[in-house]
């Protein structure tokens, strides 16, 4: 199943398929619902549409403990775009430093670079919410939120 995604991993079909071998063959829920949002990342058409469908709303019935193995693929997914988020709001503070400290500086420039900054701060803000929402006992989401906030918020 592996051997699908690493050779084809801009097919749908092999996206599919080796969901349904996961299924089949793997002790872990956790390979077939990321081959099915692999799939979905694709957008595919509507017969492989309609799996993803029908096999995500069966992986939301059968997860254990409260969260479902879609659940915990978003979880990741927000996790690593509140990582991503993080790391350009120092880009972006790093920029707006760099401007202020000029003898000269661009005041429009500044106004773009200070409009990013909040609009993705406010992202970040969210996507550490959601994903609280998501898990609110993850140690690793609190930790990441307190950083968040610590060094930018």
């Amino acid at each position: 199943m592996h051997f699908l995604l690493t050779q084809f991993p801009q097919s749908e079909m092999a996206c599919m398929l080796a969901s349904i071998g996961f299924r089949d063959h793997s002790p872990w829920l956790f390979h077939e619902a990321m081959a099915l949002a692999r799939a979905r990342a694709l957008s595919p058409s509507l017969d492989v549409l309609f799996h993803i469908y029908q096999r995500s709303t069966q992986l939301r019935e059968t997860g254990s403990e409260g969260s479902s193995p879609i659940d915990r693929v978003l979880f990741d997914q927000m996790f690593a775009q509140a990582q991503e988020a993080r790391t350009m709001c120092f880009s972006l503070l790093t920029q707006l430093w760099t401007a202020m400290a000029s003898t000269a500086p661009d005041l429009d420039h500044l106004w773009t670079v200070g409009l990013r900054l909040q609009r993705t701060l406010h992202k970040a803000d969210r996507l550490h919410l959601a994903m609280l929402e998501l898990n609110g006992d993850s140690t690793s989401a609190l930790r990441a939120y307190a950083t968040h906030l610590l060094d930018l918020g």
